[in-house]
């Protein structure tokens, strides 16, 4: 399950992908200014069956954003967790806040890290660095966004890989010889967003360890094929 996170004015992570609630609800405005009470007020399903018609059902109306914490309960260990802090530097604080809801569900212990129940990404070197500081066995993501992987230096790459286990490049900046030389550097690669079936097919060939996508069932039919 991936996860972007935001935080409400009064202080609870949840899933949004953007900081304004406007293209996801039925609301408007920034997710900092509303209270959790507010946030749940809004009608976060709607918007998506107006978006897409093709997958749209009558139940999604009315559905509320969902805090971390409800995620977490919901699923518990029967799900993994590639959570992503958003705009962190909004967020003072969000990095141990994430550590100490992942703690109260056991998501961190030995067992449950090992199993890759957890993975932490971001675009942001120093939210992953706050990160590792906290708790380094917390594998961590360092996201590149278009046109960022070529303008990493050798040393830039091994600093990436002094506190990441992997990256996350916007896919079409990937090539066979940049994405075998990561993997020699030790990273996981998983680029996103992939829908695509023939970038799906041409990232495997490159080795990828896996990719961020809108159609899951698509890649793993691709990635089955001999």
């Amino acid at each position: 399950i991936e996860i972007d996170l935001q935080r409400t004015k009064d202080g609870h992570l949840v899933a949004m992908h953007d900081e304004t609630v406007d293209r996801t609800t039925n609301g408007s405005g920034r997710v900092e200014d509303y209270t959790l009470a507010e946030l749940k007020k809004l009608d976060a399903g709607s918007s998506f069956n107006e978006q897409n018609p093709q997958l749209a059902k009558d139940s999604y109306k009315g559905a509320t954003v969902p805090t971390l914490d409800e995620i977490l309960t919901r699923y518990g260990t029967d799900a993994n967790y590639y959570i992503e802090t958003k705009q962190p530097d909004v967020y003072p604080g969000m990095e141990q806040q994430l550590l100490d809801t992942l703690n109260r569900h056991n998501m961190l212990t030995s067992n449950s890290l090992e199993n890759g129940h957890v993975l932490v990404q971001s675009f942001s070197e120093a939210s992953l660095l706050k990160m590792h500081q906290l708790n380094s066995n917390v594998p961590l993501i360092r996201l590149l966004d278009k046109g960022e992987l070529a303008q990493q230096s050798e040393a830039d790459l091994q600093r990436i890989r002094s506190y990441a286990i992997g990256v996350g490049p916007e896919y079409s900046d990937l090539n066979a010889q940049n994405t075998a030389h990561l993997k020699d550097l030790g990273f996981l690669v998983h680029p996103f967003t992939v829908n695509e079936t023939a970038d799906m097919q041409r990232l495997n060939q490159y080795g990828v360890d896996g990719v961020f996508t809108n159609y899951a069932d698509q890649f793993k039919a691709i990635s089955a094929q001999k």
